[in-house]
Order: structure tokens, then C-alpha cells, then sequence
């Protein structure tokens, strides 16, 4: 999961720098400033210091927004589930003694 996320966030930090660059050099200057869009967006945290502008960066900042909420919520709740088994099963050994 900590290798989807940075492999995510690297990528969507040079696809964001690539689509913005050219309306806000201030706001992505490079690629390693554009990380703190792609950490902020992918972790659904938003806090709205930096955005895109245009219509493409819009629509990518959209996806990845989905893309953070994935791959937050699958590990989540692939992690969750195997709790509840194993806590399911530690019930049913007590049950049997």
C-alpha cells in the first residue's frame, strides 16, 4: 500500500506539473512542488492552497481525488475484514473449550 501510494503520488505530482505549469508557474514550479498537490489530493485533505485552474488539470485532480479515496479505502477494508475473521474465529475456539 506505501508503495501504490508514493508510485501514485509521483505520478499524478508530473501529470499535474505537466497540465499546470504553463497557467500557474508560481503554484507548480516544478515537479517535487507539485508533490504537495498530489500528497494533499490523494489524501483527501484538500486544503485548497493549491489547485488547478484548468480544464484538464481539473478533470485529473478529479481522478486522482477518486484514485486517494481507493487506495485508502480498499487496504482499509481488506484489514478490516481479516480482523473480524480472526476475532471470529478466536470466538469460536472459546466457544469449543
Amino acid at each position: 500500500t506505501l508503495f501504490l501510494s508514493a508510485l501514485t503520488i509521483l505520478f499524478s505530482a508530473s501529470a499535474i506539473y505537466y497540465l499546470e505549469y504553463e497557467a500557474q508557474p508560481d503554484k507548480f514550479s516544478s515537479i517535487t512542488e507539485s508533490i504537495w498537490w498530489a500528497t494533499i489530493s490523494l489524501a483527501t485533505v484538500g486544503y485548497g492552497d493549491v489547485y488547478p485552474i484548468t480544464v484538464g488539470g481539473k478533470i485529473f485532480g478529479t481522478i486522482i481525488s477518486l484514485v486517494g479515496i481507493a487506495v485508502v479505502a480498499i487496504p482499509t477494508g481488506v484489514i478490516s475484514a481479516s480482523f473480524v475473521e480472526e476475532i471470529y474465529k478466536e470466538r469460536l475456539k472459546r466457544k469449543e473449550d
